[in-house]
């Protein structure tokens, strides 16, 4: 099995804590007649249980029905639409038989990987991903045998103006994160490509947010489309604390940062976890940040729109595979990219719509898991302006305790979820994690002795040495280096 295909299904058992946001019941898969291969790709990925959004919506997609899916981020919108388009698609047509728009390229290369994924028990089955950055004669060549395309609305545009990518076999038309596709620099680029598809053809459409512009513009695509719309009454997720830190005002912008510098580190030192997202509205402070980060010694890498595809790429390998704990980032990968042990994220900014701070707290909590979210916010404008996000959410926010007079902050607000843990070696842990033997070393080496120490005494370890888990029936969770 691939470290992709055993990566999908995020190695969650029915024991395993999970939100009510997914919460399993006695529903599987297999239970829902599945095509037998398809079927086979679900489980070969360790996705045995349908989330209720995915026990709700798979079937009035397997019927043909145009669809429009809104649940929050992280409760597996994705497998849907895989399951549709790959029993859907007959191998001996070679041309594209589902199109899948993202509205960027670490979505569509993510959402590329699932379908092959769950489809590697389809014999001959291809899903290729069409982005920007990349050269046209390799598209070309990735279109010689293509079932499904997925890809960015510009270069598949781009592609067809070309005649290198033929539509008249196109039966699925979907639009992953229709809120922001919605967005004046795709609409364009949308209704020429929806306008040379076949007439008739599915449409399937899927958003954790679903604010009034997004139905006036679904209406030019749907035909009378069925609705699966989920906690529609609470968009954040369950599995999420959300907290907020004020932070001293200073009209000097180098000054208000630095000011926000302190709290920042001693989250990071006194908080444990297993992957953290920093994020902020601005790529140069994003990009000093990292730089401060690395000095002390932090496994730290940086994304943002102003990278190159190849670099950007290449982070998120490095940060999905452990050689990175902590990445900063602007909103590029504010939705959508799936991290699994990820379950910190820090908004060094507040975000500039109530959308985005959705999006960004949902990186943490993928799946119904726990995770934390703290909002750093300097008095004044800045400050005002999340009261105005948490007031048009009516979410439930904590203010933040102050790290130096607790145990623990998982358990802060919710004892119920995170206690009983027991204690193991660290060192023995890390050499038995499955498919990690180059992880483990370079995570070592990136590290300074010291961090490690420090790292040690964040997590309450023995020397250096053991690591806080919660024993589940007879499973192992670790809480803080929370991977398998």
């Amino acid at each position: 099995m691939s470290e992709t295909q055993n990566k999908i299904g995020h190695h969650l058992s029915a024991d395993t804590w999970r939100s009510a946001d997914v919460a399993l019941d006695e529903t599987t898969f297999a239970g829902m007649q599945i095509e037998e291969r398809v079927l086979k790709g679900l489980t070969k990925c360790n996705l045995l249980h349908p989330s209720p959004v995915q026990l709700q919506a798979i079937p009035l997609g397997r019927c043909g029905l145009d669809l429009v899916v809104q649940s929050k981020a992280g409760t597996g919108k994705t497998c849907i639409f895989a399951v549709v388009a790959l029993e859907m698609v007959d191998i001996c047509v070679k041309t594209p038989q589902a199109l899948i728009l993202t509205p960027t390229r670490e979505i569509a290369v993510q959402v590329g990987q699932v379908l092959n994924a769950i489809g590697s028990e389809i014999k001959g089955f291809s899903c290729k991903t069409f982005i920007g950055g990349i050269k046209v004669k390799q598209d070309k060549d990735s279109l010689k045998k293509c079932h499904i395309a997925v890809g960015t609305p510009g270069r598949v545009k781009q592609l067809i103006d070309y005649g290198l990518l033929r539509t008249s076999s196109v039966r699925l038309l979907v639009l992953d994160e229709a809120d922001k596709l919605m967005d004046d620099n795709f609409k364009t680029q949308i209704n020429d490509i929806f306008s040379l598809l076949p007439e008739s053809k599915q449409v399937i459409v899927t958003s954790a947010t679903y604010p009034n512009e997004l139905s006036l513009f679904l209406s030019r695509y749907c035909r009378d489309p069925f609705f699966v719309r989920l906690n529609t009454e609470n968009l954040a997720l369950i599995g999420v604390t959300q907290y907020l830190q004020i932070t001293r005002f200073n009209a000097v912008n180098h000054l208000a940062f630095d000011y926000k510098l302190e709290p920042l580190f001693l989250i990071l030192n006194k908080v444990s976890f297993a992957q953290c997202i920093i994020f902020s509205n601005y790529h140069a402070r994003a990009q000093i940040l990292c730089e401060k980060l690395a000095a002390e010694g932090w496994p730290t890498a940086y994304i943002s729109g102003d990278q190159q595809q190849k670099e950007r790429f290449s982070v998120m390998a490095k940060v999905k595979s452990l050689e990175y704990r902590v990445l900063v980032s602007t909103d590029l990968i504010s939705r959508g990219v799936d991290c699994e042990n990820i379950n910190l994220v820090i908004n060094l900014d507040v975000p500039e719509s109530v959308e985005t701070y959705l999006h960004r707290i949902g990186r943490a909590g993928r799946f119904g898991q726990k995770g934390i979210a703290i909002t750093l916010a300097t008095e004044g404008k800045e400050k005002a302006a999340f009261e105005k996000i948490q007031s048009s959410l009516s979410l439930n926010v904590f203010e933040l305790p102050d790290l130096s007079s607790i145990d623990d902050l998982w358990a802060f607000h919710n004892p119920e979820i995170y206690g009983n843990t027991i204690r193991c070696n660290f060192d023995e842990y890390l050499k038995t994690l499955a498919n990690r033997k180059n992880m483990i070393s370079e995570m070592k080496n990136s590290m300074k002795r010291e961090r490690m120490e420090s790292l040690a005494d964040d997590f309450k370890l023995c020397s250096l040495k053991s690591l806080k888990l919660r024993k589940i029936n007879d499973n192992f969770e670790v809480d803080a280096l929370n991977v398998e």
